[in-house]
């Protein structure tokens, strides 16, 4: 009986192990994608993470928050450029 229980045992923390792992790698993932979209790395993506409904769930909405983030200042970018030449073309030189 005791042998049975240390192999149950075993087993269980086997299974809890595997279990972390699959949680926690794809969250790893998705810790590193929000540290370089932080980093201003725009072009950043958590992409099709695997594990959980719940962390998927997550790695898609960031997906979708950071393609707004990067549409929004790719619009700021284009909007000062804009208006740079405008200036410029008005004989304020570099004013923006």
């Amino acid at each position: 009986l005791a042998v049975g229980g240390t192999f149950a045992a075993a087993g269980a923390a086997l299974m809890a192990a595997l279990l972390a792992r699959w949680v926690s790698r794809p969250l790893r993932r998705l810790e590193s994608a929000a540290a370089e979209l932080g980093s201003g790395q725009l072009a950043t993506r958590a992409r099709s993470v695997h594990g959980p409904p719940e962390v998927r769930e997550l790695a898609a909405t960031f997906d979708e928050m950071a393609d707004r983030i990067e549409r929004l200042v790719d619009g700021q970018r284009a909007f000062l450029a804009f208006a740079d030449r405008g200036l410029c073309a008005a004989g304020y030189e570099h004013a923006v």
